[in-house]
């Protein structure tokens, strides 16, 4: 009976960053699919209430794990937590990440010796510990990793934010190659902006044109990521606006590209002081 169970079930989604914003709408809409849910985040984001009001609405089991992922020992522990509680990953969503967007020289070195840690390291470190059990498990696994629209630019004010994104890119699908022909898949997504937090929603308030219209809310990002991940793509850039970007950027002449970059963060940054 317990093989039986284990065959009919679509296994356990870990999401990273579960918190709030885009992890928690990449929770939720999981959970409506019927995975059951592994939710991991800093400590002090109610996921005890918030796991408990997603297993009462979507009838699935839903654990969390508070840690802080910046520090290689957490990546350790959680993975080593989810193998001794014997539970089976099937999806690995790699979304906890740190933004910025004040200018590079405001902030100390201690501040993107983390972003990098988290950004980077962290989505290194979970592919590197549950691909193998992913191999192993003779299952269909899926893993997603979020980057950036902001990865194929180069930003002002988001200098490192913008390389650790464009690291994510690059290490996904070299990835793909890797696993290809197994039973694990991988899909890079990279959204442009996203109202994920008040800081934001505030900074959006602001943008204008085409800017203003390639805001997205993390419901629809999650939802059409997922679909991208589970119909094979390999690469996903969210919103019609944001493809428009990509496109743009081709043709465009970098110094004109340059100077609507600068403008545009000069003036994002005078809304987020």
């Amino acid at each position: 009976m317990d093989q039986e169970k284990q065959d009919v079930t679509k296994g356990y989604a870990l999401i990273t960053g579960a918190g709030q914003g885009l992890g928690y709408a990449f929770t939720e809409v999981l959970a409506k699919r019927g995975y059951d849910i592994l939710m991991v985040s800093l400590a002090g984001e109610s996921l005890d209430t918030k796991s408990a009001a997603l297993q009462s609405k979507y009838g699935v089991e839903v654990k969390y794990f508070e840690a802080d992922l910046s520090k290689e020992e957490n990546c350790v522990r959680l993975y080593e937590w989810v193998k001794q509680s014997q539970i089976p990953v099937t999806v690995l969503i790699n979304n906890a990440g740190i933004g910025s967007t004040n200018p590079f020289l405001e902030f100390p070195p201690a501040f993107y010796s983390k972003q990098i840690s988290v950004n980077v390291m962290t989505p290194v470190l979970l592919c590197r510990q549950f691909i193998p059990d992913m191999l192993a498990s003779n299952r269909n696994c899926y893993i997603l990793n979020v980057g950036s629209l902001g990865g194929f630019f180069h930003i002002p004010n988001k200098e490192v934010y913008g390389a650790t994104k464009a690291f994510i890119y690059s290490f996904t699908q070299s990835l793909q190659l890797k696993l290809e022909g197994t039973l694990v898949s991988l899909i890079v997504i990279c959204p442009g902006p996203v109202e994920t937090n008040e800081r934001l929603r505030d900074a959006h308030k602001n943008m204008k044109g085409l800017a203003k219209r390639a805001v997205m809310f993390p419901e629809e990002v999650a939802e059409k990521a997922l679909n991208a991940l589970f119909s094979g793509k390999k690469v996903f850039v969210p919103g019609k606006v944001n493809n428009l970007f990509l496109k743009l950027d081709w043709i465009v002449p970098s110094f004109i590209k340059n100077r609507i970059l600068r403008k545009e963060m000069k003036r994002q940054a005078s809304f987020t002081r």
